[in-house]
């Protein structure tokens, strides 16, 4: 009777083999050269020694192996499944074993390699050093798996690979239940990654990606986490009970993330960090227990319209030099306040709902510049906006209503401005100004909140200008302060006071500089303003980075020449560096 080997060789192409049930032991690597069909019946192949793989798939096929079991118990290295070449489709397999013996390689239960494409469907890959590896730039269809017990990942793409994995379960596997990485395209779809040894989904190098409806939890590390130069769409992921965040966004990533639900992660529900800038659209977050969303180092992107509800923490919190976009969000019931800002952080908070919080519904401490508009601030414990430390935001048309101690609060040395913005109805007073604090104090209306309109301390000095203030039970104006200016009466004794937009900025010494402008900057302009103050000069390449755009040529020449015609000789073209032209700051 002729040996496995020699039964596949006498086959023509396209024949079909059926193999009988029980363990076929191999003496040698099984190879297939022409299209064929091996179908077993609870079969084992078993390979106890010899190397490279089980079996290897070398002619243009196309293969098909179903219903086979197929096992590697010698040394290594080798594979379970190897398509060197042409069309292979893997069915109701069981594949275990595969194992490398160095860093050089890795022991697949399938591996596609070269231009190999294929399928693999309703099997199970287990054991193995990477469940599958579509690698090179072959293009492979991976449905309806079960990636289990691997010593990496489940399923992991490189390479200049394509492949569309779908309604796969990736669990228990010592890294990420699904890698991509490289330059490879991948659609994740519907798969179910939890319990693996760091993240469900990693999203790396310069991979694309578009992930619908997967479901990642109880990972140790995030749930699904895009880094380096990745870009993803991410769209109905579930990423629940995950040991570090539900979504963690990080490198220069290029990520669209909506309509996503995050839960129940033990820090938070979406992080963003290093320099990425996503675009964050109608996610949910909460349950979480630190913050609904957090961002860091110089990250930056837009938060729109999320929902945010019952962390324990804060809805969104910003932190280092980050300066996002937040807009249209609804902030409710977070263990401490709805928008937290600390560090040097920046960006602009526009048109968001921050309701019952025990703190505060907007707060800003340390050195934190932020741009607040048009928010409204409701039943919270504390106060509806509270600005700490050396902030300096810039506070506008906000709305603070029923919070139970006051609407706004400016402490510690605080010098925000507050300009046209309103409190009502609120518990103690509309506007409470304590501290060493400072700031300005702009054409607010105040009215009817408990004891006091406007209340300053004794070692406060805002400056006052045009505030409305009615219908308090003790006073509308208290103050214990004798360094108040009122802008009115110093205007009255001669005094020039410049009118317009004051922008606070900072320089690398952290001393303060007031620029007031003629017109009001828009927010990559502001972060371009802060950046350069910072820093003395920067290149046309790094500041586009700060202010999250590629057009930053056209935006510095738009912003130089308004600043001219201002007669404001603030930036200073220095000629063309290695990453562009160099800009200056040049201090009024």
């Amino acid at each position: 009777m002729l040996d496995l080997q020699s039964q596949i060789d006498e086959l023509a192409e396209g024949e079909r083999l059926e193999l009988p049930s029980g363990q076929l032991e191999l003496s040698a690597p099984l190879i297939l050269r022409r299209g064929i069909t091996l179908v077993g019946s609870a079969t084992t192949l078993l390979l106890r020694q010899g190397r490279e793989a089980v079996v290897r798939v070398q002619g243009a096929g196309p293969y098909h192996l179903r219903g086979l079991r197929v096992i590697y118990l010698g040394e290594g290295p080798a594979r379970g499944i190897w398509a060197e070449s042409g069309e292979l489709h893997v069915e109701d397999c069981h594949v275990s074993g595969a194992r490398w013996v160095d860093d050089r390689g890795l022991g697949c239960g399938v591996h596609f390699s070269h231009e190999s494409r294929g399928s693999v469907t309703f099997s199970e890959l287990f054991n193995n050093d990477v469940g599958v590896l579509v690698d090179h730039q072959s293009q492979v269809r991976l449905e309806s798996n079960r990636c289990y017990d691997n010593r990496l990942a489940g399923v992991r793409v490189q390479g200049y690979s394509r492949a569309r994995v779908s309604q796969n379960e990736c669990r228990g596997n010592g890294q990420a239940g699904i890698w991509v990485l490289g330059q490879t395209w991948a659609e994740l779809e519907g798969n179910r990654c939890h319990s693996n040894g760091t993240h469900g989904i990693h999203l790396s190098g310069q991979s694309q990606s578009r992930c619908l409806g997967n479901e990642v939890s109880q990972n140790p590390h995030h749930g699904l986490s895009v880094e380096e130069q990745a870009w993803a769409s991410l769209d109905q992921q579930v990423c629940e009970d995950n040991g570090l965040c539900g979504l963690d966004i990080g490198g220069e990533s290029k990520v669209l993330a909506s309509s996503n639900y995050c839960t129940q992660n033990a820090w938070h529900g979406i992080q963003v960090r290093d320099s990425a800038w996503p675009m964050l659209w109608k996610n949910r977050c909460r349950h979480n227990q630190h913050s609904g969303i957090a961002y860091y180092a110089q990250s930056g992107g837009c938060a729109k319209e999320q929902w945010l509800e019952e962390n324990e923490q804060y809805a969104v919190q910003v932190s280092d030099q980050a300066a996002p976009l937040l807009s249209n969000n609804r902030c409710a019931r977070n263990g401490l306040s709805g928008l937290a800002y600390f560090g040097q952080s920046g960006g602009r908070a526009q048109s968001n709902q921050c309701t019952h919080h025990p703190y505060h519904g907007i707060q800003v401490s340390d050195q934190a510049q932020p741009m607040l508009e048009q928010n409204s601030c409701q039943n919270n414990q504390l106060f509806g906006l509270a600005c700490f430390g050396d902030s300096k935001a810039l506070v506008r048309q906000n709305h603070c209503q029923q919070n139970s101690q006051g609407g706004f609060y400016v402490g510690d040395q605080a010098e925000p401005q507050l300009w046209e913005n309103q409190a009502s109805e609120n518990g103690t007073c509309g506007l409470q100004v304590v501290g060493r604090s400072a700031g300005l104090l702009a054409e607010n209306h105040l009215a009817n909140n408990g004891s006091y309109g406007i209340q300053i301390g004794p070692d406060s000095a805002p400056w006052l200008s045009a505030n409305s203030v009615q219908g308090h039970t003790l006073s509308d104006y208290s103050c214990l302060s004798s360094e108040v200016v009122l802008l009115e009466k110093a205007r009255a004794q001669g005094k020039r006071m410049a009118e317009g937009h004051h922008l606070q900025l900072q320089d690398g010494e952290g001393k303060g500089i007031l620029v007031v402008l003629p017109f009001e900057p828009k927010p990559a302009e502001k972060l371009v303003l802060e950046a350069l103050a910072r820093h003395s000069k920067l290149s046309e390449g790094e500041l586009s980075k700060v202010a999250g755009t590629r057009r930053i040529a056209g935006l510095l020449e738009s912003l130089q020449e308004k600043l001219n015609r201002a007669g404001l000789q603030l930036l200073q073209n220095q000629g063309q560096g290695s990453e562009g032209a160099i800009y200056a700051f040049v201090k009024p």
